[in-house]
């Protein structure tokens, strides 16, 4: 059988590009995040190592970005967004509005306060895909 299978795909994230993946329970969206790195490992992809407290983690990366020793073409990798701190999405909303790209999970986007302040405006119906 024919036409069945996978083309390239590919996004472009500008500098200061968030891409947000929004999903429900057991979706796949944390699977997608830990895969990113090994679909392109040209790129410098910056996460929390598991285990280690995000909070803590974005303001060590923030620190470093502010003494110039975090890669400027980086692009951070932040899972379950909408279950950290609100201090852990401040580091990276200030990493972003400096120009780093951000690639976010979340499950519940528009009940948390921490996930909505990403956005301006709720995105029109059907803008997710």
């Amino acid at each position: 059988m024919g036409g069945d299978e996978l083309l390239p795909a590919g996004i472009e994230l500008p500098r200061g590009a968030v891409l947000a993946v929004l999903g429900g329970h057991a979706s796949g969206k944390s699977s997608l995040l830990r895969a990113l790195p090994g679909l392109n490992p040209a790129v410098n992809w910056v996460q929390a190592p598991a285990a280690t407290d995000p909070e803590r983690h974005w303001s060590r990366t923030y620190d470093a970005a502010l003494a110039g020793t975090l890669d400027p073409a980086a692009i951070l990798l932040a899972d379950d967004l909408d279950l950290q701190s609100p201090e852990a999405n401040s580091r990276l909303l200030l990493l972003n509005s400096l120009g780093w790209r951000v690639v976010f999970m979340a499950a519940t986007a528009w009940a948390s306060g921490n996930v909505s302040r990403w956005f301006r405006t709720r995105p029109p119906r059907g803008w997710a895909f």
